[in-house]
């Protein structure tokens, strides 16, 4: 983009973007402290870019933990959106309309180190229909627990996903890999 077109977010506290997604036909930007959803993107022919209307706030009061605490998936009942971290613990989804929680049955405060969140890796599992968060655990000093969040439409509960652990684990991060 030509260096006039940028988007300034106006934030209460200075706030700073850990990630970019496209969910479903949205685009979402996690910020630390809150979340954003751009409505259009300059282009060469705009006579005049309006940068106060090209976003809108989609919350001001939950971010993203870290730029791997998130991750998107189906939801059998919402369609496409994206899981993710907040620093102060949790699992919540958005569909770049609106934020809710994915699971309300965890103490996050006493399972996890929510000073570390940020290193927290958060997984799609499709052809198990998980969501697994590798995470520190209070005291530790790597990612040495996971969180299982089942999304199968079996195993719902009134449209939140529940979890299964925590496990141990020894991971750092985790990734997909598909052999041929």
């Amino acid at each position: 983009y030509p260096a006039p077109y940028y988007i300034r977010f106006l934030t209460k506290i200075s706030d700073r973007v850990i990630a970019i997604r496209r969910v479903g036909r949205v685009l979402v930007v996690f910020m630390r402290n809150s979340i954003k959803r751009i409505n259009y993107l300059p282009s060469s022919t705009d006579a005049e870019f309006n940068r106060g209307r090209a976003w809108e706030d989609v919350a001001s009061d939950v971010g993203l933990a870290g730029v791997k605490a998130l991750a998107l998936f189906t939801h059998p009942t919402q369609g496409t959106i994206a899981a993710f971290v907040p620093q102060s613990g949790g699992l919540y989804g958005t569909n770049g309309i609106s934020v809710w929680p994915l699971n309300l049955d965890l103490d996050w405060s006493a399972l996890v180190d929510t000073a570390n969140l940020g290193t927290a890796h958060l997984v799609t599992y499709p052809k198990d229909s998980w969501l697994v968060l590798y995470y520190r655990s209070s005291g530790g000093t790597l990612n040495d627990k996971a969180l299982v969040f089942s999304y199968h439409p079996s195993k719902l509960k009134d449209g939140l996903l529940p979890a299964l652990g925590p496990i141990q684990v020894r991971a750092r991060s985790a990734a997909i890999a598909v052999l041929s």
